[in-house]
């Protein structure tokens, strides 16, 4: 697979800057804490020992000649008064670069605010993105945070130039920069409160406001923030939606974008986006319709992709690359109906895929879920299709672990396809997937190295899979019986809010207990912890936790753990809606589906306790 473009020239004139996160930042988002080291760009000039033979060149005296010594006294003073001088200056110099460094400058965007401001408050905050995007040319900090207010945000006026982006300007320095949205900003009393929920941020590429679904999008923006630094990048809190190309902007592109692009060009740096929702992008994508993220790190965590569309070969939703080797991730996040070429959903180079819902996505080729040469673990595959091969993951993927694909469906290969690779498929269920060609529905071929697949439950067994090249080396533990889960799809469901079905098993499931404690990932896609060097059971088959080791009442997972008074106002809230889901399976402490009396009872005995028994 060949790795994006690190740069490219922005229509508006791009990017290229720098900074290293917060530590709460990196912790947030799963990356290594930074250890700091001073970038200084020009070393310090060397003052010589003024009584040493280097002395005498440098200060003019010919070389084989000494001073007088009458005079040398005298001038090695003063040398060594200027020396001290020049040191102390350095010195000063170097803390004043190291303070720079830290220094975090905060601009402030308001979409409310009245025209001219300096982005220094809310009071005065930019009113166009696009001028605090400038405004980074100039600043003399390294680090910098965007903060945008509510509101909807577009990269130009109604009726202006659909070649307009929001992009970060061409600067010598290297620049962190961090981008927050959804505070409450000028609106609403505590302008610096967070609201996620009511208070997003929008970019929006439809500069009319007219879009009806896929209809009237001739004026929308190609490409809505391409926003390329030498630095790390951080952006948070934002929707992105409504971008909008086709065949012939790509060709006159100088490559085929996405709605959204994040890239850094400096070694080791970070690209993390965290809480937003990309939504309703339809773009011609070589590499993903709506979000293109490149740097030797990278992190996407708890974000929404819905209704996105490459009709091109790129990916429908994401492409994330990094350099080998490195923790890069994209988790807990939602990939809803995407459409696109090579991974309907996902598009991965060196980043694993863990604790996702990915959930009926479509490609044109390979991949309906996921395209990869990485791992997708603790992860919910249901009901993508593709139209070559791989319903539910395409491409060369590492390993596929903890994870339950159900109802995916392809021309070939309806579950699972992999070419030039060497599988290991682990503790994950695979079930009720399809193929046109009626053959298997998992297709190994030309393995390079050992496929490895045990303790899984696998509908047609060891039957179901076909592989060429180098053949399976260990095969253990698969099981052919009915998983059992609580509430599956039926014939009956297939134009239903897929929400309402439930893929955890039931407490009779034969994925019970049926793994080696030594295969689990420690966290299943509910967020329950199975501690293998604690828990005296073995762990489940699946993406869905019985045995697990934390407190299973702890409904609100919060510091200190204990069972308290918010966990039983989030069980009351749950037993009024009785079927899980809706009501919160976390609650449905004896997994039969209901969260009803027998539940309560157990929940009474570890709320009376405080702590879990």
């Amino acid at each position: 697979m060949r790795a994006p473009p690190r740069h490219r020239r922005n229509l508006r004139s791009p990017p290229e800057s720098s900074r290293a996160l917060t530590s709460p930042e990196r912790e947030r988002a799963g990356l290594p804490l930074p250890i700091f080291t001073p970038n200084l760009s020009r070393p310090r000039e060397r003052v010589p020992d003024p009584t040493s033979e280097e002395s005498h060149v440098l200060s003019g005296v010919p070389e084989g000649r000494t001073r007088g010594t009458r005079m040398q006294p005298h001038l090695s003073r003063r040398s060594s008064g200027l020396a001290t001088r020049l040191t102390a200056a350095a010195a000063m110099l170097a803390v004043a670069t190291i303070t720079q460094a830290a220094e975090k400058r905060v601009i402030y965007v308001d979409k409310s605010a009245p025209p001219g401001g300096d982005g220094t408050s809310w009071q005065k905050a930019f009113s166009d993105p696009q001028d605090a995007f400038l405004s980074l040319a100039e600043i003399p900090e390294l680090q910098v945070e965007l903060r945008f207010a509510q509101g909807v945000y577009t990269p130009a006026l109604p009726g202006g130039d659909r070649r307009s982006s929001f992009f970060i300007p061409l600067r010598f320095d290297p620049l962190d920069v961090t981008i927050r949205g959804s505070y409450v900003g000028r609106a609403g009393p505590g302008p610096d409160r967070r609201d996620l929920a009511n208070a997003r941020t929008v970019w929006s590429g439809d500069l009319n406001g007219d879009d009806a679904g896929r209809a009237n999008r001739s004026d929308n923006a190609f490409v809505i923030a391409d926003l390329f630094t030498d630095g790390n990048i951080l952006i948070d809190g934002v929707t992105v939606r409504g971008a909008t190309s086709d065949a012939d902007y790509s060709v006159n592109a100088a490559f085929s974008v996405s709605a959204i692009a994040f890239a850094s060009g400096r070694l080791f740096a970070d690209v993390a986006v965290l809480d937003c929702i990309f939504e309703d992008n339809h773009v011609h994508a070589t590499w993903a319709a709506a979000l293109l993220a490149s740097s030797d790190f990278v992190t996407v965590s708890e974000c929404v992709f819905r209704n996105n569309r490459s009709t091109d070969a790129g990916s429908g939703a994401l492409f994330a690359y990094a350099r080998p080797g490195t923790s890069s991730e994209i988790t807990r996040s939602l990939f809803e109906s995407n459409e696109g070429g090579y991974g309907g959903a996902i598009r991965a180079q060196n980043v694993l895929v863990r604790q996702s819902q990915i959930v009926r996505n479509h490609a044109k080729f390979q991949g309906g879920g996921v395209f990869t040469n990485s791992a997708v673990t603790s992860s919910l595959l249901l009901t993508n299709r593709a139209e070559a091969s791989g319903g539910a993951i395409a491409g060369a993927p590492s390993q596929i672990g903890g994870c339950t694909i159900v109802e995916n469906s392809a021309k070939s290969a309806g579950a699972i396809f992999s070419f030039n690779g060497g599988l290991g498929l682990r503790s994950s269920i695979l079930w009720a997937n399809s193929s046109d060609d009626a053959a298997t529905t998992i297709r190994l071929l030309e393995n390079v190295w050992y496929p490895q697949i045990s303790f899984c439950v696998i509908e047609r067994g060891m039957s179901d899979i076909e592989y060429s090249g180098i053949p399976p080396r260990f095969v253990a533990g698969i099981t052919t019986e009915d998983p059992a889960f609580i509430r599956p799809a039926g014939a009956v469901d297939a134009g239903t809010d897929w929400k309402g079905w439930n893929y955890r098993l039931l407490a009779s499931s034969p994925a019970r207990g049926a793994a080696p404690r030594g295969s689990t990932n420690g966290f299943d896609l509910d967020g329950r912890f199975f501690d293998r060097y604690r828990d005296p059971r073995d762990p489940d088959i699946g993406c869905y936790f019985l045995t697990y080791s934390d407190c299973f009442a702890d409904l609100d997972r919060s510091w200190p753990f204990l069972v308290d008074d918010s966990d039983f106002q989030l069980f009351a809230a749950a037993y009024e809606l009785t079927i899980a889901p809706p009501a919160n399976p976390l609650a449905d402490l004896n997994n039969d589906g209901l969260v009803d009396d027998a539940d309560f009872s157990l929940f009474a005995v570890a709320y009376d306790a405080l702590v879990c028994p």
